[in-house]
Order: C-alpha cells, then sequence, then structure tokens
C-alpha cells in the first residue's frame, strides 16, 4: 500500500504536467497536442481590458463617440468598494446604454428604408441593397451613389442611341419650303449658291421659332440633318425658279416681268414691289444673255460685279438694276392692267430681308 508521501508527490506530479501542458498549449509547443477547450479556458480566467471590450463590441467611429463616456472607469477603485482597475464590470455598464443606442438608430434607420421601398415598390433584390446602403459607412454610400450614377448616365445614352437618327419633322420642314423660296427672292440676297442661303434661312428659323430642335446646337446629327433639308430644299427652288424664267421667254409662254414675279411669289405672304420685280430682270437678263457653265453661278458672279462696281453705295445699285428692269420692260412689254408696287412691302417682307441682309458671311 502506497504511503502518504508517495500520494502526494504522485498527486503533483500530475499537477505539474498539468500546468506544463497548459502553459505549452498557450505558447504553441508541439511538446503536447493543441487543445481548444483548454484554451477557452484560459481565456475566461484572462482579465480582458476596457479598451479591447470597445474594440470588439463597437465600430470604430462609435468607440470614439464613447470613449469619453469610458474614461473615468479607468481609476483604481469606485464607490462601492470594487478594486478592480479597468475592469470589464465598469466598462460593461457603460458600454450597454450606447450599444442599445446605435442599434436603435440602425433599426430606425432599417425601418425607414423599408417603408420607402415599399411605397416605391421596389424589387426584392432593390430592397436588400438599399437595405446593404443604409448599413453602410458614409464613405460607402458616396462611392455608391457615385457609381449610380455612371450607371443612369450609361443606361440614358443607350436609350437615346436607340430612339434613331433624327429626321425632319413634316411641320419644320413645310416652314423650310416657305421660307427658302422667300430667301431666294429677296432683293437683298447677294448669293444663290454655297453656305449663305442657307444660314440665312435657319437665321430666319430660329428668329420665328420655327419648329427647331432645342438642341441642335449641341448634336451635329440633328444640326446635319436640318442643314441638308435647307439645302435640298434650296437646289428645288432654284429649279423651279430656272425652270419659270426659262418658260417666260418662250413665244407662247411670254409673260412680262410682272407676271413672272407673281407667278414666283404666289402662295407667300409678299407683294411684287419694284425692288422685287428688278431682281427677277436680273435673273432674266442673265439667262438671255447665255450663260455659260452653272447659270447659279453666272448670277452669283454678276451679282458680286454690282457690288464691285457700285462700291457697296445703295443709289448705284438701285440705278443699276433698275436699268435690267426697264430693258425686261422693253423687251418683254408691260401688262397695263398691273404694275408693281414702288415701296410699300410688306411687314413680313421687310423683317425678312433685314434678316437677310445682316449677315454677309461667304
Amino acid at each position: 500500500m502506497p504511503s502518504s508521501s508517495s500520494s502526494r508527490a504522485t498527486s503533483e506530479a500530475h499537477s505539474v504536467h498539468d500546468e506544463f501542458k497548459l502553459s505549452t498549449s498557450r505558447h504553441g509547443s508541439s511538446l503536447a497536442p493543441f487543445d481548444p477547450a483548454d484554451e477557452l479556458d484560459s481565456l475566461m480566467q484572462d482579465p480582458v481590458s476596457d479598451d479591447e471590450d470597445l474594440e470588439h463590441l463597437l465600430p470604430p467611429q462609435v468607440l470614439n463617440l464613447d470613449s469619453g463616456i469610458s474614461q473615468p472607469n479607468r481609476q483604481a477603485g469606485d464607490d462601492t468598494g470594487d478594486s478592480r482597475s479597468g475592469s470589464e464590470g465598469p466598462a460593461q455598464q457603460d458600454l450597454v446604454p450606447g450599444g442599445a443606442a446605435l442599434v436603435q438608430q440602425q433599426r430606425a434607420k432599417l425601418l425607414r428604408a423599408r417603408r420607402e421601398a415599399t411605397r416605391l415598390k421596389l424589387h426584392p433584390y432593390q430592397i436588400n441593397t438599399l437595405e446593404s446602403f443604409v448599413r453602410a459607412t458614409p464613405l460607402s454610400c458616396q462611392v455608391s451613389l457615385y457609381a449610380e450614377l455612371f450607371a443612369l448616365s450609361n443606361r440614358v445614352d443607350l436609350i437615346v442611341t436607340e430612339t434613331g437618327p433624327y429626321t425632319v419633322s413634316p411641320a419644320l420642314q413645310s416652314n423650310i419650303k416657305s421660307y427658302t423660296t422667300a430667301v431666294l427672292l429677296s432683293p437683298q440676297l447677294p448669293r444663290y449658291k454655297g453656305k449663305y442661303p442657307r444660314d440665312r434661312v435657319m437665321t430666319i428659323l430660329r428668329h420665328y421659332k420655327l419648329d427647331i430642335p432645342p438642341n441642335i446646337e449641341h448634336d451635329k446629327q440633328i444640326e446635319y440633318a436640318v442643314h441638308q433639308a435647307i439645302t435640298d430644299e434650296l437646289t428645288q427652288v432654284r429649279a423651279r425658279m430656272k425652270k419659270a424664267i426659262i418658260a417666260s421667254t418662250k413665244l407662247n409662254t411670254l409673260q412680262s416681268i410682272y407676271e413672272l414675279s407673281s407667278d414666283l411669289v404666289k402662295g407667300m405672304q409678299c407683294v411684287v414691289t419694284v425692288q422685287l420685280a428688278a431682281r427677277v430682270a436680273t435673273l432674266r437678263k442673265v439667262y438671255d444673255e447665255g450663260a455659260g457653265g452653272s447659270y447659279w453661278d453666272t448670277v452669283d458672279a454678276r451679282l458680286k460685279l454690282i457690288l464691285e462696281k457700285s462700291q457697296g453705295d445703295k443709289t448705284k445699285i438701285h440705278r443699276m438694276v433698275s436699268g435690267y428692269l426697264e430693258k425686261d420692260r422693253q423687251k418683254y412689254g408691260i401688262d397695263s392692267s398691273k404694275a408693281a408696287r414702288d415701296g410699300n412691302q410688306t411687314e413680313w417682307q421687310n423683317t425678312l430681308d433685314t434678316l437677310v441682309a445682316q449677315d454677309d458671311r461667304t
């Protein structure tokens, strides 16, 4: 039968062995296998500081806000006689109200988000995204919003692209036809070809706000479509004018200058004046002279010559075109029952002549 001393020795050996086993498990020794249960027992026996409690219980922004609350508890003792300095008792007492308030705020935000989602009839995946947004930090929210703006812009661009190319509306096309003829019959027009007549028509359309797309200045495709419609109409009106001038010189369709001018302005808000008749007489004289090459190029050259000879003097220009008008009357006759009005254009004609003459861009 073993003695009491040997029993104590055996007990002490077992105690040393257990302590060594616990020590090696803490320090990661390879002498004994790691036992998680032992590590948990050890952690439960170790005191945890207030700072470590805060770091585990609350996120960094809340930790900073509540740090002032936990500071007074880092004293050697308290009024209750608790001698633990920075122990988990006082820290836990202060942290519970702050943590509860944070949880309540988070729940209130989520509840509001769900109400908004219900009101706006969001899809389930959208509701989940909204709830994640509520839980996120301010910086994460800003990044998410900025990314969504880019995505929305891409979707809008896709919609605009899928609408197809711009086409001129019937209303705008009708106005283009009306004002193209008016511009080409204006005595103030210095040339019939090139960009100038087209730009004058655009100026008039903008002046009267006639169905011009609002974004034409920023959308080159729309600008090109409108310009092309005007250019095409200018070509057609010039062809009709030339055809009418040629027909007016034929024996069986001979017309006086007043009759020819009246046919050209038919359906328009203008009257045949001496100035308009003189311009038409100039066009017919160029044709009578046998214009070589392009008829309208020759007309532009004649108008340029008139301006050069007169040096821009309106009196000299009037005398030149009036001479053409008198020769035309002598050749094609005068309708005694009708005559061109001297001056007294309509207000519409005066406005158009002013808009046509206000810009001398080449």
